[in-house]
């Protein structure tokens, strides 16, 4: 198991700047329930792992409080928090070999070792020094030795951001599969939405040292609470577009730069208070933005981006950058048509970037 028992982790207006000046967290709230599998997601820079090694103690913090299991860990040096941390670089004790590593700081208990190792796909190289592995394996180690420790709180630091594709998606399930064993709390970093949206319960975006959303990641992504986090938090880009209302006989559309058509307001489904604002930012994801045989709105593609299932195709249209979804192949140079489904559309304010309107389902 990853731990006996699981503690939540709580921590409040916490506030961290770097000597440098750099203001890594700037008020932070998070809370995470005992047994929970909660995933920080954002860009590089965001404030990630500088709230990880907080909780850890690794870090102090300047302003705001930790909890963990309930007890305040201002004053708790970090070998009594009852955490575990797996480092985005592996640092592994050069002389001692992979059982070792994987032992250091556990129970008693061989089994945890040698079970962590068959998950890990490590069994082999049980009696081999660090310098004999690869990147990938050293990595695995590093995670290894965290899960190992059984301890009520893990950090996991960019667990699969140094593994090759097969064994990322493999290793992966192995993580889900070990949670759904154990009760132990999981805390883990990534800048892949894709992962975090795999294994987290719910899922933190952050951005510039905030908390921007907490939640499962369905309804992360489905009602999201800003224009950053509909855009960071997709599966693929999302088309934004400036838009004034303005009266068009007896209804209201907004027209937007660069696009030849009035959207009617009514294809959105919003409130009479929503439609009241005049300038407004409309977002749609590109895979509400189909593409097929050219026609009434027709791009050059000029980006092909292929998946199994498809490919994003990106193009110029009056001076503006569209990205659509085709399930079918597009070759790079022929034009190709866009059908844009207005009732998915998201709604902006233009300054705040908060979400005025979010599309039902």
């Amino acid at each position: 198991m990853i731990a006996e028992r699981g503690a939540s982790v709580r921590l409040d207006g916490v506030h961290k700047t770097f000597p440098n000046g750099f203001e890594a967290l700037r008020g932070v709230d998070l809370g995470v329930e005992p047994g929970e599998w909660l995933v920080l997601v954002g860009p590089s820079g965001c404030g990630k792992t500088t709230t990880l090694r907080i909780i850890a103690g690794l870090e102090m913090a300047d302003r705001g409080s930790i909890a963990i299991g309930g007890n305040e860990m201002g004053a708790v040096p970090p070998w009594r928090r009852g955490v575990a941390m797996a480092f985005q670089r592996p640092a592994l004790a050069p002389t001692s070999t992979v059982r070792q590593n994987l032992a250091l700081g556990t129970p008693e208990n061989a089994g945890d070792v040698v079970a962590v190792a068959e998950v890990l796909g490590l069994t082999a190289e049980l009696d081999r020094l660090p310098h004999q592995l690869s990147g990938g394996q050293q990595q695995r180690v590093n995670l290894g030795r965290a899960l190992a420790r059984r301890a009520p709180v893990c950090l996991l630091d960019e667990p699969l951001g140094h593994l090759d594709a097969p064994l990322r998606d493999e290793l992966r399930r192995e993580l889900l599969a070990w949670h759904q064993r154990g009760p132990g709390t999981v805390i883990s970093v990534t800048h892949d939405p894709r992962e975090a949206w795999a294994l987290g319960q719910r899922v933190a975006v952050m951005e510039q040292g905030r908390v921007l959303q907490v939640g499962p990641p369905a309804d992360v992504y489905r009602q999201p609470c800003s224009r950053f986090v509909a855009a960071f938090f997709a599966e693929g880009p999302m088309n934004f577009f400036e838009v004034q209302l303005r009266n068009a006989g007896d209804s209201l559309q907004w027209f937007a730069s660069h696009w030849p058509d009035p959207i009617p307001v009514s294809s959105l489904h919003v409130s009479q208070a929503e439609a009241s604002q005049t300038e407004v930012t409309l977002g749609l994801r590109a895979e509400d933005v189909r593409v097929g045989p050219p026609g009434r709105h027709t791009i050059k593609a000029t980006l092909i981006e292929r998946t199994p299932r498809g490919c994003w195709v990106t193009g110029d249209m009056n001076g503006r950058t569209i990205t659509g979804w085709s399930e079918v192949p597009v070759t790079s140079g022929t034009p190709v048509g866009i059908a844009m489904d207005w009732t998915k559309a998201y709604m902006f304010d233009r300054v705040t970037g908060a979400t005025l309107h979010a599309p039902l389902g």
